[in-house]
């Protein structure tokens, strides 16, 4: 091949030598007992778990190749989205800002499990500015809402999920402010809330199998930014949703960064 389609071989060539060792290192290292690594660990979904043959049997390593890809592409447009939506509100909520600074300085900013503060602060983001802002789902045969609408079998659903992180009769008179205090206990650990109630993530056998990736890669780049930067948005910068199937910024998000010298 030439040109792109030669740049695009050498890609693949990449990411399969990439893989290939990321995958036979935790291999081995599960078939000695010596895999302690916590956290989100998409290699060792596949290679540890597996009492089901028929998992087993998926769990090639070109298969496991390509689902790791497929984790990783799919959360790139969702969690640009989220980020572009969390800076902006952050900056426009400096005392938010600041406990999170505060919390990540506290802590191991690699130990993202304890960034409680940021978690509950990117839960919010979500709930405002979902990246998904409408699920869609077909009755497979008819069938009765929760409400007692009858619908039709090969009826499609619209679930307005960004209509929902808005209403008061779920969230509360305050439910247009950004308030990350809204998902945190009396016992400063996250509130847990129905997929139901909070479908920014899908709900139910369909919900998104990255989730918990998705967590992990936005808590790592928002500690690294906050920690190392300031964030000044444009006073003059419109924040407008752009018309899409993901929820991003119309212009983009117009801001100085400013190096902290940490």
């Amino acid at each position: 091949g030439i040109g792109k389609e030669k740049k695009l071989k050498h890609a693949w060539e990449t990411i399969d030598r990439v893989f290939a060792d990321c995958i036979s290192k935790k291999q081995e290292e599960s078939a000695k007992g010596e895999d302690h690594q916590e956290g989100c660990n998409f290699e060792g979904v596949y290679c540890v778990t597996g009492e089901d043959k028929a998992f087993r049997s998926a769990a090639t390593r070109k298969g496991l190749r390509d689902n790791i890809v497929s984790f990783i592409f799919a959360t790139q447009d969702t969690t640009s989205s989220v980020l572009t939506w969390f800076f902006y509100s952050v900056a426009k909520h400096p005392s938010v800002e600041a406990k999170i600074r505060d919390e990540i300085f506290k802590n191991n900013p690699q130990e993202l499990n304890k960034l409680v503060y940021l978690h509950a602060a990117l839960c919010e983001t979500l709930r405002l500015f979902p990246p998904g802002p409408v699920l869609s789902r077909i009755a497979v045969e008819p069938d009765t809402l929760p409400s007692g609408h009858r619908i039709n079998g090969n009826t499609n659903v619209v679930i307005a999920v960004h209509a929902m992180g808005r209403m008061t009769s779920i969230w509360g008179d305050d439910c247009h402010e950004f308030k990350p205090e809204r998902w945190i206990t009396e016992q400063g650990e996250i509130k847990r809330v129905s997929h139901y109630q909070f479908p920014a993530f899908s709900a139910g056998p369909r919900i998104c199998l990255g989730k918990e990736l998705a967590f992990m890669m936005m808590k790592a780049t928002a500690a690294t930014i906050i920690y190392n930067y300031d964030i000044e948005i444009q006073e003059d910068h419109p924040a407008e949703p752009k018309s899409s199937v993901i929820f991003h910024m119309k212009h983009g998000l117009m801001a100085r960064i400013n190096s902290r010298g940490t």
